[in-house]
């Protein structure tokens, strides 16, 4: 073989952009008799594409090479297998594999060894199992590779016995195990602090030195257990063998500490972590925030809230290129319409853009709220329009908006648990916050005076005569206990909030929460006008406002996607049903006048089963009842009739809708914008315009929000002819064009 052939090949293999089975084999015309005379001539043409990513030419390479009958052996195949390993196809991979015995080619442990790291790095830890019990049947010899490869695939799975039963096979096998080996079994043991430990310890047996994988391994199991002392000593040990630590694991130890809520560790790592020049992000800076709001720290947690929110935007500006916008209508809306929605995913719910001001927002994180941005600018479609109603008002972030914007601000909802954590977000009760520090601070030290649990807390507050400071009061404790359960600020805490053990609320949490309630507070009574808001209790379709508003800029339910009751029950079996359910009646707002409605709703409506009874596109009923799709859009034509109702001459209606996940079982996977367009026009509304935003990938790891298709639809009710025109440029209707 002359020298260089090999790469004169590839060169001229390569500039075959679309090779077939045909070109490959006219291509390799000029080298066929040195590659049948050459077998290392085939093995290094295959590694050469292997290493340039030309998976395709490397599966017809090896194919022309056994039609042309050239010499093709266990190393053809070893080189051919990897490739495929490291391009993640183990399905390719394991085809070459069982092709072995197709062309009679014995496999051996490279072959198999290159086959298993490809179910290792995809996820197949049965395959990996299968094809080490089959090497043994096979009489192949297997090594350290072949093994800590199947070990690392049951890790990845969790599959802890077995990947302990693999490593115990080793030693009776006297293969000694290597740091990759330990590492996986550490790894899978995430929830078995103390046979991780175990694990770690054995190694200096062996011969090895643990390395950063090792420790981040160990503290993550600690972190599981809740053992934040031996995590302090992992972190010593570490120290001490001048073992520089990773991203993973400085975010192991931050988790660690967060966990166990030792908030001066949780924030030493996170400082030591930023002066390492590693890039902080949004996990780290989340978990250090829980710590301190779990231990009360609440100066730290305004602190570090700038920081939280720079890391989040920096996260969110590199998923732009996961989704997609359109729109119709006109650009002075449209421009708007699209930065809204990109606000609700890039940004997400509850936090704010970098240097924005928190102020109440997301302080209790509600199902599937509103992200504000995305409300501030749907308000920036009607500058002009001096009331704004929000008719699926939830957390109240449109209202805090509105009253920000300084405009008179109405909603609507019929969840109990909407209808507080809206009051307190918008501070419409507008509580004495000396009055509520000094009451929060008295319940706290009598609480710990007795030694007492949150059970004795929520009494305590049941028997407060003012009904403004008792229910802020159990908005702060529902709060508390839901966040006391959050390993980082991330999580979402109104989804499946459950029975709280009774210690599980330090009074220093409560009382940390108040004081950063009246800061938070504060703040939004600083930006906020001298606006007004008024919040009901009712079923929006039966809503009669005495003056009709200027604007309704709303978020309702999507079909089959949602249940709003749920967590409201959840948090009534928590506080106490009469706490939640009697904090604002049925057909009442939250300062005891009655709603304005074309209806009596009588006095005795039953408070607990009313919000079930009127929520709209409930998925538990989309999941019961086949007739659910025509009975969800009749249920929005009345709504959305009761808003034309509402609204001024010429006042405008901007809905932010989505459809269901397509790719999960348990949405119902709606398209909602053109019926929620045909029942607006229905009713007599206009479409002005619309905007659109869908993810452009269906990878598994794309943030679970941007599965969802969302739109928002901006209408407007047309204003009324004066007698005797003939025409009016105002009552027509806008025209909508694709752009």
């Amino acid at each position: 073989m002359a020298a260089g052939a090999d790469l004169a090949a590839v060169k001229v293999l390569c500039k075959n952009l679309q090779p077939t089975r045909e070109s490959i084999n006219q291509d390799l015309g000029p080298f066929l008799e040195d590659l049948k005379s050459s077998p290392r001539f085939g093995t290094s043409l295959l590694s050469k594409l292997a290493r340039r990513k030309k998976l395709r030419h490397v599966s017809l390479v090896l194919d022309a090479l056994l039609r042309n009958r050239c010499d093709v052996n266990a190393f053809h195949y070893g080189v051919s297998i990897s490739a495929f390993e490291k391009a993640e196809n183990w399905e390719r991979a394991l085809r070459l594999l069982r092709q072995m015995d197709v062309v009679r080619v014995e496999p051996n442990t490279v072959t198999y060894g290159a086959c298993i790291s490809a179910m290792e790095k995809c996820g197949q830890w049965k395959r990996a199992v299968d094809l080490l019990a089959e090497m043994v049947r096979r009489g192949v010899e297997k090594n350290v590779i072949t093994m800590s490869a199947g070990i690392s695939a049951c890790s990845k799975a969790g599959q802890w016995h077995l990947a302990m039963d693999l490593l115990h096979g080793m030693c009776k096998e006297k293969i000694d195990p290597d740091t990759v080996a330990f590492n996986a079994c550490i790894s899978a043991c995430s929830t078995q602090w103390l046979l991780a430990l175990d694990l770690f310890r054995q190694m200096s047996g062996f011969g090895l030195q643990p390395d950063v994988i090792s420790f981040s391994a160990a503290i993550a199991a600690c972190e599981e257990g809740l053992k934040w002392e031996q995590t302090l000593g992992l972190f010593a040990d570490m120290q001490s063998k001048q073992v520089d630590l990773d991203d993973f694991s400085y975010n192991a130890l931050i988790s660690s500490f967060s966990s166990a809520s030792e908030w001066q560790y949780a924030l030493h790592v996170l400082q030591e972590k930023a002066a390492s020049n590693f890039d902080m992000d949004i996990h780290a800076c989340s978990a250090a925030v829980s710590a301190c709001e779990r231990t009360g720290q609440w100066q730290h947690v305004l602190e570090l809230w700038p920081v939280l929110q720079e890391v989040q935007e920096k996260a969110n500006s590199q998923q732009k290129k996961l989704y997609e916008l359109t729109e119709t209508g006109p650009t002075h809306i449209t421009r708007h319409l699209k930065r809204s929605l990109e606000w609700q995913w890039a940004v997400g719910y509850p936090f704010l853009a970098a240097k924005e001001e928190q102020m109440t927002h997301g302080f209790y994180k509600y199902i599937a709220g509103m992200q504000a941005l995305c409300a501030r600018e749907l308000l920036e479609v009607v500058p002009r329009a001096e009331s704004v109603m929000d008719m699926f008002c939830g957390s109240g972030t449109v209202l805090v908006e509105a009253l920000r914007a300084g405009k008179h601000a109405i909603g609507t909802d019929v969840s109990p648990l909407a209808l507080l954590v809206a009051t307190h977000h918008t501070d419409a009760a507008h509580v004495d916050l000396y009055d509520l520090l000094e009451v929060s601070s008295e319940l706290v030290a009598s609480m710990e005076s007795g030694n007492k649990g949150w059970h004795y807390l929520k009494s305590e507050i049941s028997k407060l005569k003012e009904k403004p400071l008792r229910d802020v009061l159990h908005f702060i404790l529902l709060v508390a206990l839901s966040r006391v359960q959050d390993v980082t600020y991330l999580h979402s805490s109104s989804k499946g909030l459950n029975e709280v053990p009774e210690d599980g609320l330090p009074p220093c949490m409560f009382l940390g929460v108040a004081r950063l309630y009246v800061a938070r507070v504060r703040s939004l009574r600083a930006r906020a006008l001298a606006s007004q808001c008024e919040i009901y209790r009712c079923d929006n379709r039966v809503l009669r406002l005495q003056e009709p508003v200027d604007a309704i800029v709303t978020g309702p339910p999507y079909p089959g996607v949602y249940d709003y009751h749920s967590p409201a029950s959840s948090c009534a079996d928590l506080l106490g049903g009469e706490t939640l359910y009697d904090f604002c009646a049925p057909g009442y707002g939250i300062h005891g006048s009655k709603a304005p409605t074309n209806i009596d709703i009588p006095d005795d409506s039953s408070s607990a089963t009313y919000a079930p009874g009127k929520e709209i596109g409930q998925n538990s009923l989309w999941q019961q009842d086949p007739e659910f799709a025509d009975k969800w859009q009749a249920e929005q034509a009345e709504w959305l009739a009761s808003a034309f109702e509402n609204l001024r001459d010429g006042g405008t209606a901007t809905l932010m809708i989505g459809d269901g996940d397509l790719h999960s079982a348990g949405d119902g996977g709606f398209d909602n914008l053109q019926p929620t367009i045909q029942a607006a026009e229905q009713v007599g509304f206009l479409t002005v315009a619309t905007a659109t935003i869908s993810g452009k990938s269906k990878h598994p790891k794309q943030p679970k929000g941007m599965k969802r298709t969302e739109h928002i639809v901006h209408l407007q009710k047309p204003r009324k002819r004066p007698r005797g025109l003939i025409s009016d440029k105002a009552s027509r209707k806008p025209s909508v064009k694709p752009r």
